[in-house]
């Protein structure tokens, strides 16, 4: 899925996503209306805004990598990025409708388990399995028909209160909604994804 790291003129951080050329608004629809439900529900998730991005304001960093076949990081041409942008169908305007996720607050400290606790947080003393709000998580996952929610997509930040004393404490966020409603990332969701039958042989061998 085609994306961007975007920095703007004040110096805020953007995660920017695109449609598929075949399926446009799918996925940006999707994701903005789950984030909406999920924050509204009391969930940690980051800011989020649909907008039609504007491509020749964007600016080349010197410094812009780009991942090659090899998953190694190398420099980034303007030639490139206009390759890039320019295989999503842009408007006759040049413009691209986009996702922009604003990086979370906090230092990063990467996923949290949905099992178990984490080591390195001495608040967290209840194990995840057992908490409300991640059971209830399913509930919401199972009506979003959000058929991604996994490790990965969380990510949980420091937020320091007492630069001094370097005390503050763990915020859990859930990220990427892409495979929500009718979404599947770069494509529309099959009839039968999201759904298990009565006796579904894959998934309880997966149990097993």
């Amino acid at each position: 899925t085609p994306g961007l790291i975007l920095r703007d003129s004040a110096g805020a951080i953007y995660y920017v996503k695109f449609d598929p050329p075949a399926f446009p608004e799918l996925s940006t629809g999707a994701e903005i209306v789950a984030q909406r439900l999920l924050g509204a529900a009391g969930y940690h998730v980051p800011d989020m805004q649909v907008m039609d991005l504007a491509l020749d304001r964007l600016v080349l960093d010197p410094r812009a990598e780009r991942r090659n076949d090899y998953r190694q990081l190398v420099p980034m041409s303007r030639r490139q990025l206009d390759g890039l942008l320019s295989n999503l169908n842009p408007t006759p305007r040049y413009r691209l409708r986009a996702l922009l996720s604003r990086d979370t607050p906090g230092l990063s400290m990467g996923p949290f388990s949905y099992r178990g606790i984490r080591a390195d947080d001495p608040n967290d003393r209840i194990p995840h399995e057992r908490r409300r709000s991640l059971r209830g998580l399913w509930v919401f996952a199972a009506w979003l028909n959000n058929t991604d929610v996994r490790r990965q997509n969380s990510l949980d930040t420091f937020i320091l209160v007492d630069r001094r004393r370097q005390l503050g404490y763990v915020r859990h966020f859930l990220i990427d909604f892409g495979n929500s409603l009718g979404a599947a990332g770069e494509r529309d969701k099959y009839l039968g994804e999201g759904y298990e039958g009565e006796f579904d042989w894959g998934a309880i061998a997966d149990r097993l």
